[in-house]
Formats: structure tokens, sequence, C-alpha cells
């Protein structure tokens, strides 16, 4: 061991950044997320019946042809639109809460598409492009493209869909969610629309009703469900299915966040509520549909992407018992992101709920009120005082964060704290990077003297360990033996205190960058010149390369400019670090040049903010190193042993144990014979 060598420092290093190497490449690795090529499994769309009736050989069977169907008496209202219709709303006014453009249709009484007034599909758009409803964001889409090339049907949808299960088929004569419903438009007296009632009595003796009203001011749609009792026979609870999201597309693409998800919060007893998700498979051939495991009454269930949801939770405790079980279905559609000259196909999911409907006595109603959540995942919207019922959203929020929710809570409120001050996400990113700089500096500070200190004393006993690998040669075990006892007697053990700022960084890191990953607030945030969303790569011109890369492709879309300054910097920290004079230690110290290489690979196309937080902490730490040692430099005085505090006493003990475990195994050992 040579003077300025740390013998932890440089693997320790190497540890953590293989860690953060493998925590964060292994969410994109292709083994983890990598699709097959679609097969074209998913039959077209069946046909209608006016279609089925008018197709060619109908009718021409000698047979007589069987009516559509079956001649049943009908029993109380016959409720039924005589023609298909779409209802296009806009709910509210640009800048007020929930501001909101949905589309309904009388087919199914469903939901075909919603998009949100005042968050766009990208920043930059001007006051006129604002206004255009293309622009706004899409929450629900009624119908998503094909694979190009699969010899797929368009993945057909529609929210709000409501079926029948093997107890209720009974009530009706046809689907719910094909059959024609009729469709209401209340509105105030100014003319704006205010809620949408769905009609249908299928002569069977029953009226089904969906209403959905926008809730002012919030960006919630209340939801009822009724089932009247006109002449049905036995009354009894039925089993329903309600989808409240068919489909929701992704946010951004982003492979670092795979969506749209599927998600379930429940709370079972007194228990604290556990939300429960589902992510598409990594292998788009994969459409089996399955159900989440959510114990306990259901607070919440439907889809979400990174900065968005939709949301169902129940408004009394009578409707929260009615949702018994949350299922999934997947689809297969076109990934809208990916590169036209390179089209592939995407996994959907869309969250079923089976709820139950009591069939009432005769001339008697059944209603159940449900809340539905079409808005962004915003932590301080769901921690509103004025709304409490909306506190159990913000699980969704934590759930982004995933194991750094705690680290992450408290950075997104810091940067929150400094917008407030500044008003740039970028220049509140790099106050919080100055604020952590200057909590860790006292404890850099100790560490750097501590580790001077230790160095000379290496330097000092350097003879007495050259003289012990003389003496003990060929016998290893007494080598570390004597060794551990000379460091012992010396005190030359690195001090603990050496890693603690590198402990304390490191759940910085990582929970910065959980944070932004998925943080709302980053959301098209621009900070300067070209850099104009922070959630996003700087992107400051296109290439639109291809880079082919071990098992995958590597889409270079961009040109990134701040992880390659992120890179230089870590590497140019490297440079100024002390060099240590061990063989060994330079061999580790090359070892790790390549490392912000092969960071700076992974965090390519990472979001600008984390870049940034990167660059100004190197760059602090190159200044620390250089300029704040010159004008106050380390004290490596060595103090007197009565006050040097042995560095690490479990590792010298763990030495001398290694030792002595060998020196039994070779003494136990039977010698050759000559």
């Amino acid at each position: 061991m040579q003077p300025n060598e740390s013998p932890f420092s440089p693997r320790l290093a190497l540890f953590l950044v293989a860690a953060a190497v493998v925590l964060i490449g292994w969410q994109f690795t292709p083994w983890a997320s990598k699709p097959q090529p679609p097969q074209p499994q998913r039959p077209a769309v069946a046909a209608t019946d006016a279609q089925a009736a008018s197709a060619p050989g109908a009718g021409a069977s000698s047979q007589p042809a069987a009516p559509p169907e079956p001649a049943l008496p009908v029993l109380g209202s016959l409720i039924e639109d005589a023609t298909e219709r779409t209802e296009t709303l806009e709910f509210g006014a640009p800048g007020q809460p929930g501001y909101m453009r949905a589309t309904f249709t009388n087919r199914g009484a469903r939901l075909l598409d919603l998009r949100l007034g005042n968050y766009f599909v990208h920043g930059g758009f001007d006051a006129a492009a604002q206004q255009q409803p293309a622009n706004w964001t899409p929450l629900l889409v009624g119908e998503l493209p094909a694979p190009i090339g699969s010899g797929l049907a368009p993945l057909a949808g529609g929210s709000l869909a409501l079926t029948t299960s093997e107890s209720s088929a009974a009530l009706v004569r046809k689907p719910l969610d094909q059959v024609l419903w009729t469709m209401d438009v209340a509105r105030d007296a100014a003319g704006a629309p205010e809620s949408v009632t769905f009609r249908h009595a299928p002569g069977t003796g029953v009226v089904f009703e969906k209403v959905v009203r926008w809730k002012s001011g919030t960006f919630e749609l209340e939801i009822e469900l009724a089932l009247r009792n006109e002449a049905a026979g036995s009354s009894g609870a039925r089993l329903f299915r309600f989808t409240p999201a068919a489909w929701m597309p992704e946010a951004q693409g982003n492979k670092y966040y795979v969506e749209p998800q599927i998600v379930a919060a429940s709370r079972e007893d007194d228990k604290l509520p556990e939300l429960h998700s589902q992510t598409p498979s990594g292998s788009v051939n994969d459409l089996e549909p399955g159900s989440l495991t959510a114990p306990g009454r259901i607070l919440y269930a439907g889809a979400h992407n990174k900065y968005f949801a939709v949301l169902l939770r129940p408004l009394d405790d009578v409707s929260a018992a009615a949702i018994q079980t949350v299922r999934f279905e997947r689809g297969l559609g076109a990934d809208l992101h990916a590169p036209s000259d390179a089209p592939r196909a995407k996994q959907y999911l869309k969250p079923v709920l089976d709820v139950g409907l009591a069939l009432p006595d005769a001339g008697r109603e059944e209603r159940r009120r449900f809340a539905l959540w079409v808005g962004p995942k915003q932590r301080e919207l769901f921690e509103d005082d004025a709304r409490p019922e909306l506190e159990p959203f913000a699980l969704l929020v934590d759930h982004d964060l995933g194991m750094f929710a705690s680290i992450g809570r408290l950075l997104t409120g810091t940067l929150r704290f400094f917008h407030g001050l500044v008003g740039n996400w970028g220049v509140a990113v790099i106050l919080l990077t100055l604020l952590v700089r200057v909590l860790i500096f006292p404890l850099n500070r100790r560490s750097q003297t501590a580790m001077a200190r230790h160095a000379k004393k290496m330097k000092r006993v350097q003879p007495k360990m050259d003289e012990l690998k003389q003496k003990h040669a060929k016998d290893p075990g007494k080598l570390r033996e004597a060794q551990a006892k000379l460091m012992q007697e010396e005190g030359l053990f690195p001090p603990l205190g050496g890693c603690l700022p590198v402990f304390l960084q490191m759940p910085i890191f990582f929970g910065l960058f959980a944070a932004l990953r998925a943080s709302f607030d980053l959301r098209q945030a621009p900070f300067v010149g070209w850099i104009h969303d922070l959630s996003l790569p700087d992107q400051m011109f296109e290439l639109g390369w291809r880079v082919p890369l071990l098992f995958t492709t590597l889409d270079i879309t961009h040109f990134n400019l701040l992880p390659i300054l992120m890179v230089a910097l870590w590497l140019g920290q490297q440079m100024t670090a002390p060099k240590p004079t061990d063989e060994q230690a330079l061999k580790m110290q090359r070892i790790l040049m390549f490392m912000p290489v092969l960071m700076g690979v992974f965090l390519y196309d990472y979001a600008a903010g984390l870049s940034l937080y990167m660059i100004t902490s190197s760059t602090c730490a190159i200044l620390e190193q250089t300029v704040i040692k010159r004008i106050w430099p380390i004290d490596d005085t060595i103090p007197d042993k009565a006050k040097d505090k042995p560095g690490c006493a479990l590792f010298a003990k763990a030495m001398e144990r290694a030792a002595e475990q060998q020196k039994r195994a070779q003494a136990s050992t039977p010698k050759r014979k000559k």
C-alpha cells in the first residue's frame, strides 16, 4: 500500500457508479422491454346488425331466415334512438381548472374523446395555436391506429362503456356498448353545457340511465349509473362491467417511464391504503387480460400515463361496495411516438371494473354515484385542504417516485420553493444543487482533511510496509496479519468519514432521478436558449440517427449538448482529484475514467433537468478542489496518537480474523512429501 492510496475509495466509487448504471440501465434494457414483432391476432370489429343483414348472400338459404332477435314480449318502456349521433361539448373556460373538451356518442353511451384545454401536446404554442383543440393534451381517445403492416383493425374503444355479465345478460337484448341510447344535453342559462344524460330501455322491464355531469372548477366528472325496474322479474344483485378509460395514450413516449398503466388503490380495515398497478407487457403479442389483486375497499381505479390520470372513485359507501374487481384488458396499436421511418407496435391497457347494480323491486330505482378524475398528477392538487377526498390520489405520485419517494418529495418541494422565488425551473434546479453542495461542504472538508492526514501517514510508514512485503513474500497469510497489526498500531485505516459525502449524495441523485422522471412541475418547463422542456433532453438540433447498439437500436433523434458537458465535467473532476501512487489504485482510477462515458450514454436522452443538476454539482466540485483548496489549504497535520481516533477498528479486526483463519487452514493442510 502506497502513500495517497485510499484502500476503499476507488473500489467504493466503482461500486457506487456500477450500482447507478445497473439501476438506471435496467429500466430500458432490451430483455426487459424489447417488443416482439406484432402478429395479426386481433380480428376486426364485428359488423353491426344492419351490416350483417345487408351482407352478400343474406337470405339466400332455402331455410326461412332467422329473426335478428328473439320475438320476446316487450315489458315496460322501449327507449332507443333511431340514429347515431355525437356531441362535442366544452366544459369551463380557458384558464379555469377543468377546462376540457369532450366528445360523446349515443352508440353505447360512450365518451369518445377528452382533451384538456389548459395543457398542450408540447410547449411553444402562441395564443392562436392554444385555442386549437388539436393542440390540447388528449387524455382519452376512442380509437388508436393499428400498427403499420400488421393487418389489424384500428384499436377501437370508448370510455364510460357499460356491459353485462352472465348475471345481467337477461336484462338486455343487444350489447349495451353497441345499442343507440338517447342522449340529452342539459345547459345553463348562458347555454354552457352542464351534463349529458343517456337512457336506454330494451323492453325487458328495466330502464338504464347514465349521467355525466361536470363539476364546475374541478378536474372531475360526476358519473351516475341507474337501474330502474318497471316490469322485470325477480329483483336482486346483478353484475355489470364498467370501463372508465379506453384508451389512454402515452404522454411523452419516454423509455424511462412505461405508460400507460392500470392502477387501483384499496384499503383493508384500518390499514394504510395500498396501490396496485399493471404495466404493459414486454411482449406486444401478450394480449391476455388479467386482474389486479386489491384486497379491501376499492378507493379508486383507472389508468394513468406519465403526467395525467383518469381515476374513478366512489362518492358514497354504497357505491364503494359496488366495485368488486378491477380487471384490465390489453390492446395492440401503433406507437404514436415512434420515428416515422421506423414504425412499431405498442401495447395499451384499459381498466374494466366489475360493478354490482341491484335490480330493485318493481317501480323502484337503484343509483350508484362516482367521480371521474381527468386531470394532471400534481401533488398540490391532491393534497388540497379544501378537497380531502382527493388525498388518496397522492399515492400515485409516490408510486412514480418508487423507493425514493421520501427524498423525492423533499426535493420537489424544495424545487417548488425556489421556483416561487425566481420563476424559472432551471434556475431552481441550480439553486437546489448549490444548497446541497453548501450543506455537505463541512462534511466534504472534514473528509478531505482526514484523507490528507491518512495519505501523510501512509507515506511515513511506507518503508515499514515494504519491509513486511519482503519479509513475508512467500506467506500471504502472515503478510496480511503483520500489515493489520502495523495499521492498527499506526492508525492507518482510512476514516469512514471519507465516504460519507458520497453516501449522502447518492440518495439525492437517485431521488432527483426519480423526481425528474415523472414530475409534472418540470413538464414543458423552459430554461434558457434552446432548452424548452426540462423534462426532456435539451435537443439542441435534430439528427435523426439510428445507431445499432448491442441487442437493440438506439434512436438518436437530436443532438443533446448537456449530457456531453456533464460527461466532460465528470472527467475533469476526476482529473483534478489527487493522484494515487499505488499501481493498483492507478489501474482502478483508469477504469473509473470510463464510467462517466458509460453513464453519459445511458443518460444521453434523459431529462435535461438531471443533466443541469450534475453539471452544476461537478462544477462546484472542481472549484472546491482547485480554487477553494488554494485559498483555504487542507490541514494535514497529524495529531498526537492520544487524540488520533482509529479510522476503522472493525476493519482491523476483520483482517486479523481472516489472517488467523488462513493460518489455521494452512496448519490443518497436510504437507506433501518432497
